[in-house]
C-alpha cells in the first residue's frame, strides 16, 4: 500500500493518473493475499465457505470481510475481531498515506 500510494501520488503531482500496468498487478496482488487470509482462517475456524462469500471476499473486501467475521466467529468474539479488521484497515489507510508523503505529495 506505501508503493500504491507513493505512485498514485507522483502521478497525479505529475497532472496525470496511475497507469494500469501499475495499479492492476498492485490490486491483484491485495485481492490475492486477501483471499488466501479469508481461505486459511476459514480452514482454521471451520467455517464453511460459499461461492457467493469468495466472490464477495474479493470484490467487495470492505464489506465482505466485516461479514464473514461476524459469521465466523464464536459469540464473545466478534466485536475483537471486528476490531481487529477496523485496526487493520486503519493501518492500510496509513501505509498509503505514508507512500503520498514518501512521493512529495502533500496530504
Amino acid at each position: 500500500m506505501v508503493l500504491d500510494g507513493f505512485l498514485d501520488a507522483t502521478y497525479t503531482w505529475r497532472g496525470g493518473s496511475q497507469p494500469l500496468a501499475w495499479s492492476a498487478p498492485l490490486t491483484l496482488v491485495f485481492s490475492f493475499l486477501t483471499f488466501l487470509w479469508y481461505r486459511r482462517d476459514s480452514d482454521q475456524y471451520g467455517y464453511r465457505r460459499s461461492r457467493g462469500l469468495n466472490v464477495a471476499i474479493i470484490l467487495l473486501t470492505p464489506f465482505a470481510v466485516p461479514y464473514y467475521l461476524l459469521r465466523s466467529r464464536p459469540a464473545g468474539h466478534k466485536l475483537r475481531a471486528l476490531l481487529k479488521c477496523a485496526g487493520f484497515a486503519l493501518l492500510i489507510v496509513l501505509s498509503a498515506a505514508l507512500g503520498m508523503v514518501l512521493s512529495g505529495h502533500p496530504l
